[in-house]
């Protein structure tokens, strides 16, 4: 079996996705991993808890683990997302994957100011007895725009998704993801060096800096012109 690299790409608003879905395909045939653009939903879509509609290309990443969880042609799994620059120096994150963990994830650039109000939004849904509001959690918020799993991940996912039923709310796949990785705490979850998602411009001004570039922190507008720019740059 092989790693898969998968990305969601829907909607008008990515306009970027020539520039970064070509380095992500470059980057998989490199490190030899297969590579997927996920471009429409599942036949299943998650619904939004607090619109009663399906859920936007945010909510796809759970059907998409879900999924990854129930194949038997790949051992592991790296989603990123779409507006993720991968630079052409990238080492091979699989290699990277501790042998003990079944997911991990970064911290989020934001973690000491959405890591309250996360875990107030948890308490207010799902009560304080939920087992990833236990003191002895590490204080960290996880980035949902990177990670690396395992298919063993998904066991955990769905124990999760069976005892709280409206874990995807409105908070998207970054609360479900977070309440997951709470979740899992001794289960095997793992956290990465932040030079696998660097959030611009937050925590950088240097094009130069780590091996995945996340332009979380543009504007939407203002993505194109600055993936341009590291495409001419030619890093």
């Amino acid at each position: 079996m092989k790693p898969l690299i998968c990305t969601i790409a829907a909607g008008d608003a990515i306009d970027y996705g020539h520039i970064t879905i070509p380095r992500m395909g470059e980057y998989a045939k490199r490190i030899g991993a297969a590579f997927q653009v996920i471009d429409e939903p599942f036949p299943n879509p998650v619904i939004d808890a607090d619109t009663g509609e399906p859920g936007g290309p945010t909510y796809w990443k759970i059907p998409l683990i879900e999924w990854m969880g129930e194949q038997d042609k790949f051992h592991s799994m790296l989603y990123l997302d779409c507006d993720i620059f991968v630079k052409r120096s990238a080492g091979n994150i699989f290699q990277n994957f501790d042998h003990l963990s079944s997911l991990m994830m970064t911290p989020d650039m934001h973690s000491e100011r959405e890591l309250p109000e996360w875990k107030a939004w948890a308490a207010k849904h799902y009560g304080l007895g939920a087992p990833f509001l236990h003191e002895g959690k590490p204080e960290v918020y996880f980035n949902a725009g990177m990670f690396l799993m395992r298919p063993a991940a998904a066991y955990h996912m769905r124990l999760m998704r069976q005892q709280f039923p409206e874990i995807h709310s409105h908070w998207g796949d970054q609360g479900f993801l977070n309440c997951w990785a709470k979740f899992m705490e001794g289960r095997h979850l793992g956290v990465l060096s932040e030079t696998w998602n660097v959030p611009y411009p937050y925590q950088t001004q240097d094009p130069n800096a780590g091996h995945f570039l996340h332009a979380c922190g543009l504007a939407q507008q203002d993505k194109l012109p600055w993936f341009e720019k590291l495409e001419a740059l030619g890093i």
